[in-house]
């Protein structure tokens, strides 16, 4: 059996003492993760989220860049596509970074849809 969430802080640990300069991270701890970093970024701290965490001088800094490569790829891709109102299927850690996305990219108004329920 793997580590569990329980066991981040000590993971988190061994790795800032192994000299690493960063991980990637992904479900399910990107948020239980929260509790063990000693800071992180304005966007990780606004999704309550992080894909990346950073060692720098001791200290474990988490970071979400989720929401920034979504918005990369809709600005390469999707140029010139209403931004009015965008119906969002899902609203986990993902959703959350996607929707933080569109409203970057101005769209007006996000629709989420998940498990069933309508919210905005």
């Amino acid at each position: 059996m793997g580590p569990t969430t329980d066991d981040l802080g000590e993971i988190l640990g061994a790795y800032t003492k192994a000299g690493l300069s960063g991980v990637n991270v992904t479900r399910p701890v990107k948020q239980a993760i929260l509790l063990f970093l000693d800071e992180m970024s304005d966007d990780a701290r606004r999704l309550g989220a992080v894909n990346t965490v950073v060692f720098k001088k001791g200290r474990a800094i988490g970071h979400n860049t989720d929401w920034f490569g979504f918005a990369e790829a809709f600005r390469r891709t999707m140029d010139g596509v209403a931004v009015e109102a965008v119906v969002q299927l899902g609203a986990g850690g993902a959703g959350a970074a996607v929707a933080h996305a569109l409203l970057s990219l101005g769209v007006d108004q996000v629709l989420v849809a998940d498990t069933g329920e309508m919210c905005s």
